[in-house]
């Protein structure tokens, strides 16, 4: 699906261009003309970011991704006092990444890799991927908690 379908398809299941319009601050016929690629009109950029946000609707920026030939993966947001267990996501990324490094060799040992021992890496990446984000995350909500309170992020002027 490309990134226009995309953009259609998330303002038709929140109500079409005569909901959506006013929200992103443009007349509907103009929203209607960008979005199905009628004349001049483009759907930007901007308008894309707000509309993924208003609704809380990532497939504008999967379909985008995947026209690039990338993957989208959501930032890991710790709850208060979880930022304490950084060196617990350190120890479990390393441990991820020890199995996706056994898995790989044992997936190449006969010069072959089959579907499951594909499906297995692919895990094992995404279980890795997902422990350091955590990781960050933590260590960054350490360095925002270190900041003196008027420059925390949100705060600072």
């Amino acid at each position: 699906m490309t990134v226009l379908d995309s953009a259609f398809n998330l303002v038709h299941a929140n109500g079409g261009a005569k909901a959506v319009a006013p929200r992103i601050e443009k007349r509907p016929s103009s929203l209607n003309h960008e979005l199905v690629g009628r004349g001049s009109a483009k759907f930007g950029l901007v308008d894309a970011v707000k509309v993924t946000q208003l609704y809380n609707d990532l497939r504008i920026l999967n379909a985008f991704a995947a026209e690039c030939g990338c993957l989208v993966l959501p930032m890991v947001e710790l709850e208060a006092g979880e930022a304490d267990d950084v060196m617990l996501s350190m120890a479990d990324m390393a441990r991820e990444f020890s199995e996706l490094v056994a898995n790989a060799i044992q997936a190449k040992a006969d010069n072959k890799v089959t579907a499951n021992e594909l499906a297995r890496l692919k895990r094992d990446w995404a279980e890795l991927v997902s422990h350091g984000q955590r990781f960050i995350s933590g260590m960054s909500k350490q360095h925002e908690a270190g900041k003196p309170v008027p420059v925390r992020k949100g705060r600072a002027k």
